[in-house]
């Protein structure tokens, strides 16, 4: 069987398959929105303080303005209840209204005192948008042209908060299967067939260390993200909460970059100029990409997505197993490129040089320049 997704080009071939079932678990949704551009900084300092040290059982989605996140377990649970209390606060906090409404009247006396375009910081929407409405039956979810499952349970919806340019909507259901549909889900093509949009994205991990140790820094990089999101017109939420038992395996278990086992967040970019000012803030030597949401012509791949030291780990094995390269899949442990139309800069200079990869191929010895990635040796003091 061959298997589709995960992203990059990326192939499986499964000779066996162990399906592990576990006992229903309640979930509870909950989307949290700012519509009020003068409380993103109070939602920032929320999201970089909390997202840390969330319980392992919450997941989900989240953007400069938005998050769409799902706790495994009941809404009394102290670990759901804590969190939902702080967002009900960031609304409610009567401090935070009058300096949202203080900020408004600033911006609007510029823009009228100024041009048009003055008063409208780059690094900032400053759009007020409306609160979003939705139809009794709707769910704020990313796929919101579904219909709720028959069997969904739900609790008593808040209402959006109109005074405090906030909304906040939970909604409890049975099990993961009732969240995903229930079992008229598995006929909804809404739901199973495969995505066919395209877009011009790209990701890098984001490590506990850079959100928890430096803050400021971290709240910058939102604060940037939110104008570049804005002029872009990016869908939203997009970016992940990583962290839970992913982080408890040994960053030599497995293929994976060892940042993925330090990142707390995976962040999402969607034109050359953002994929830019992400990378500048969180180089190779800090981190790497997410592989599943890599860019295409993400340069110096080799390092970005699996680290250094792995890659050289990795590509011995390559050579091993495919000492021919019959399994040559874009930007893969090894990748040729066949020809150099569309490929990223550097693809023709494989790791194929001690310390950092295997040798090509006897049929292809001699046919690409020899040399480990970027061509800088060992001098380089990365993470990785």
């Amino acid at each position: 069987w061959a298997l589709r997704g995960g992203g990059g080009g990326t192939f499986g071939v499964a000779t066996r398959v162990v399906y592990k079932t576990h006992a229903p678990t309640p979930i509870v949704s909950v989307y949290f929105e700012v519509w009020d551009a003068a409380l993103y900084e109070a939602f920032w300092d929320l999201w970089i303080a909390r997202s840390p040290d969330l319980d392992r059982r919450w997941g989900g989605y989240w953007s400069h303005r938005a998050l769409l996140l799902h706790f495994h377990g009941r809404r009394d649970d102290p670990a759901c209840a804590e969190f939902v209390r702080a967002l009900e606060a960031l609304s409610e906090d009567p401090h935070r209204r009058a300096a949202a409404a203080a900020a408004r009247e600033d911006e609007e006396e510029e823009a009228v005192e100024g041009s048009p375009d003055e008063g409208r910081r780059p690094s900032q929407n400053n759009e007020h948008l409306s609160p979003p409405t939705f139809d009794e039956e709707q769910q704020p979810v990313l796929n919101a042209t579904r219909p709720p499952a028959a069997n969904q349970q739900q609790a008593p919806r808040v209402p959006p908060g109109t005074g405090a340019g906030t909304t906040l909507w939970i909604t409890e259901y049975a099990s993961l299967l009732d969240l995903h549909g229930g079992y008229s889900g598995l006929r909804n093509p809404l739901l199973t067939l495969p995505g066919f949009a395209t877009c011009d994205i790209a990701s890098r991990l984001v490590p506990r260390s850079f959100v928890v140790e430096t803050p400021e820094r971290a709240k910058q990089l939102l604060r940037d993200l939110a104008g570049r999101y804005a002029a872009e017109a990016a869908p939203w939420p997009v970016n992940y909460l990583l962290g839970g038992a992913v982080a408890d395996a040994s960053v030599e278990a497995d293929a994976m970059h060892p940042a993925v086992r330090q990142a707390v967040w995976a962040i999402m970019t969607f034109s050359p100029r953002t994929h830019a000012l992400v990378r500048a803030a969180l180089p190779n030597n800090v981190t790497g990409a997410n592989f599943n949401h890599h860019h295409k012509l993400e340069p110096d791949w080799h390092t970005a997505l699996w680290g250094r030291a792995k890659y050289r780990r990795l590509a011995a094995i390559k050579d091993k197993y495919d000492p021919h390269y019959r399994f040559n899949c874009w930007h893969c442990v090894g990748y040729v490129a066949t020809s150099q139309s569309g490929s990223p800069s550097g693809s023709l200079r494989e790791f194929d040089a001690a310390p950092f990869g295997p040798s090509p191929p006897p049929s292809q010895q001699g046919a690409r320049p020899r040399g480990g990635g970027d061509g800088d040796g060992e001098t380089r003091q990365d993470a990785f």
